[in-house]
């Protein structure tokens, strides 16, 4: 995640980009479980891969600063493949619930008729 982050800003450095983005999301994902928008096991998966995906990074970072990422990332490979193929939330998560669509001619209408 934070080898593919070609930015920073003036007030963040990319470790603290990635740390926050983290923890942003496992904070959403207890609220949603906390209100009622995510099941319990679902937002315990989602909190498990984060911590995951968290810890890794971590491990890469050490390795990184030792020397050692290119002879030890082979042997990572399948737990980063693994962490990475769950995916952070369900498709469903994304829709929203119920029809809503856009009626042009009510809102050419609408429109029209606060001129």
């Amino acid at each position: 995640c934070k080898y593919s982050l070609n930015y920073e800003t003036e007030w963040m450095t990319r470790d603290q980009i990635v740390d926050i983005t983290y923890e942003a999301i496992l904070r959403l994902v207890r609220l949603k479980a906390k209100c009622g928008n995510m099941p319990a096991a679902q937002a315990a998966a989602a909190e498990r891969r984060m911590q995951e995906a968290r810890e890794m990074a971590h491990r890469i970072d050490d390795l990184l600063a030792r020397g050692e990422l290119e002879v030890q990332l082979p042997r990572l490979k399948p737990e980063i493949d693994r962490i990475n193929a769950a995916p952070v939330s369900d498709r469903v998560e994304l829709q929203l619930p119920g029809r809503r669509g856009i009626k042009i001619a009510r809102s050419l209408w609408s429109w029209a008729t606060r001129l």
